[in-house]
Formats: C-alpha cells, sequence, structure tokens
C-alpha cells in the first residue's frame, strides 16, 4: 500500500482511492473466495443490521444492496464534529476506510461465529470505491444497486428484494421515514 497523501485524499493499494470532504461514495465489498456466499436469512440479516447502524453514527447511508458474494453500498461520511469548518477538511470527516472497515468487521465476526469458523478471512481486503460525480450520476448509481437482484434475476422488481435500500428506506414504510432527516 502506497504512504497516503499528506491531505489524506488519496492512496493506492491495488487501485486508487481518492477522498473528498462531503463527497458520496460506492462502494463494492465482495467475500473473500473462502467464504463464498452467504447462505442464511440470518447471515443477509447481519450485515444489513452493520450498514443500517452505520447510518447517522459516521456516515448517511443512501442506498445498498446484499448480494449472496458481494455488497453494494452509497453512502456519504460525515463530520466528526458539528463545527462548520470540518466540512472543508477531508480529515475531520469520518474515513471512508474504517467506516467499510466497521461493516466488514462487525459482520465477519457475527458470521464467522454462526459458521462455527475461526482465523479464515470473511471479506476480500481491499474494495472498489468511487464518488459520485454530480445528482444524476448519484440516481444512477442508486438504480444500479437496486438494480443488482434482477439481474442476478433473483426477484422481478427491486422493492420485492428483501436485503436492498429498494425495499426498506425506499418503500415509504412508516418506521423508514426520517431516515433522511438530520
Amino acid at each position: 500500500m502506497s504512504k497516503p497523501s499528506a491531505s489524506g485524499h488519496y492512496y493506492r493499494r491495488k487501485l486508487p482511492h481518492f477522498r473528498n470532504p462531503g463527497y458520496i461514495y460506492h462502494a463494492r465489498l465482495s467475500l473473500h473466495p473462502k467464504s463464498k456466499y452467504l447462505h442464511t436469512a440470518r447471515e443477509f440479516q447481519i450485515v444489513q443490521d452493520a450498514i443500517m447502524y452505520l447510518h447517522k453514527r459516521n456516515c448517511i447511508v443512501l442506498a445498498w444492496v446484499i448480494m449472496p458474494n458481494h455488497v453494494h453500498l452509497v453512502f456519504q461520511p460525515i463530520t466528526r464534529t458539528d463545527e462548520l469548518s470540518a466540512w472543508c477538511d477531508y480529515l475531520e470527516f469520518h474515513r471512508v476506510e474504517d467506516i467499510l472497515g466497521s461493516l466488514k468487521k462487525y459482520s465477519a465476526r457475527r458470521i464467522n461465529v454462526i459458521r462455527n469458523r475461526t482465523g479464515n478471512p470473511f471479506w476480500q481486503r481491499e474494495c472498489f470505491d468511487r464518488t459520485a460525480r454530480n445528482e444524476k450520476d448519484l440516481d444512477t448509481l442508486i438504480d444500479y444497486v437496486h438494480a443488482n437482484p434482477l439481474r442476478w434475476e433473483l426477484v422481478l422488481r427491486p422493492e420485492d428484494y428483501p436485503w436492498s435500500s429498494a425495499g426498506t428506506i425506499y418503500s415509504g414504510k412508516s418506521e423508514y421515514r426520517d431516515w433522511f432527516v438530520f
């Protein structure tokens, strides 16, 4: 891994990673080949609970889908303080790597307990991520994430897939009414 830039805006492992204050990110987290697939509703639920836990704690979760061997997440890191000046400095935001690392660590530990496994990696170490360039790009990303189960021919409509924001925060259900209220 190359050393991060002094501002924290860029680093490289196998893939380049760019970071900017206030940006929205799309990340794809893939299961390690040794883990293969999420097998049970309980495993899917653990990952979804981890995603939902992140919301309003260290990021705003805008969309997700949990597929059998990968997860797509669209989110915006938030600042660690309420100071207005924090919005100008990437280093004042919760780090993308910490957000994704938290999701991966929590879910891997819980699922490995269920599977009675130790020592095997659950998630691939590095994930793909990119920023949304503008509002149209963000809408396209969210549509792409929600259409994943359709491409896998798991459901006929995105909102019918139980492990996605299409059937939860975008469903109109009263329990998600305040999802985007800050």
